[in-house]
């Protein structure tokens, strides 16, 4: 039989230390798991000691970037929109961006890579209630009394995506952000704003600067990914978990991840695709009920 060739994939891991958490653990070992048939790279910061993640993944590249690159989300939002870091890695096709709060629970990446596009992140889908008119108004209005500009919030919505679990073309990227320096320059200015982050560069900016640049619908990403409202996500991917998500140790979606990510690890793919664990169910309905009574708030506020 003969033997199947890997698609020209990098998966690159921003590494900003090597004092883990438990989850950031898991999140590495399921990523070796799953995808240790692929090239592995740590993307690090300059000095940093790896031997403690060496000791438990010996087979894996580094990549050294200046440390300011890993200062916070200032710096890596620079780092995801410099165009060295690309230059890096031109001998392949695409890299697999995987955050440190990734989790995938099945190797699709070829598949994926295979499909074309030049930008794959999970989406952000907008819930039926931003329609609501009552909440429009309590939004607005929240939005003035607190003093918070939520216009990246709207700008996101129904688009394609989240850069923590991200597949990209290289050499496209590469070049949109050499021909279009300029614009990448205004969006590195203003990153403090969460409107002008690196995944909003390229699920945003990047369409309207080259129409030909790829990025495939929402329905099609809640395939590859989910990030906010994963609950949503699920009843969009028509109840079956994706490639990967992210995030899925954050407070309000842990609730969500925690029983699927369990059966991942041990109980087999049918309750990953049922949907058929009861503390999974309880979770949904605990999210749903939560949302039904905000919304009578906003109402009520309306009245």
């Amino acid at each position: 039989m003969k033997q199947q060739t890997l698609p020209p994939v990098n998966v690159v891991v921003p590494l900003y230390r090597t004092a883990l958490n438990p989850d950031e653990w898991l999140s590495l070992e399921r990523c070796f798991a799953v995808l240790g048939g692929y090239p592995i790279t740590f993307v690090i910061p300059e000095g940093l000691d790896m031997t403690p993640v060496m000791m438990r993944f010996p087979f894996c590249r580094i990549e050294s970037f200046d440390p300011s690159f890993f200062a916070g989300r200032y710096g890596y939002n620079h780092l995801m929109l410099s165009a060295e870091f690309y230059r890096r890695f031109l001998n392949w096709e695409y890299i697999l961006i995987y955050q440190t709060d990734a989790f995938v629970f099945r190797d699709e990446l070829a598949q994926w890579c295979a499909r074309g596009y030049d930008y794959i992140g999970a989406p952000w889908p907008s819930r039926p209630l931003y329609a609501n008119p009552v909440y429009k108004v309590c939004s607005r209005l929240k939005s003035l009394l607190s003093g918070k500009n939520h216009y990246q919030r709207h700008i996101v919505r129904n688009k394609v995506g989240n850069g923590g679990l991200s597949l990209r073309r290289t050499g496209t990227i590469y070049r949109l952000l050499t021909d279009h320096a300029d614009r990448v320059a205004y969006y590195k200015e203003r990153v403090a704003e969460s409107r002008y982050y690196e995944d909003v560069f390229f699920a945003v900016e990047a369409p309207k600067l080259e129409p030909n640049f790829s990025i495939p619908p929402v329905e099609v990403a809640a395939h590859f990914s989910f990030d906010t409202y994963p609950w949503l996500c699920y009843q969009l991917n028509g109840g079956h978990v994706p490639f990967g998500c992210h995030g899925f140790n954050r407070r309000r979606r842990a609730r969500f991840w925690n029983p699927i990510i369990a059966a991942s690890m041990g109980a087999g793919q049918a309750a990953l695709h049922q949907g058929e664990n009861s503390d999974f169910h309880s979770s949904r309905i605990g999210l749903h009920n939560r949302m039904v009574r905000r919304l009578l708030c906003f109402f009520r506020l309306g009245t």
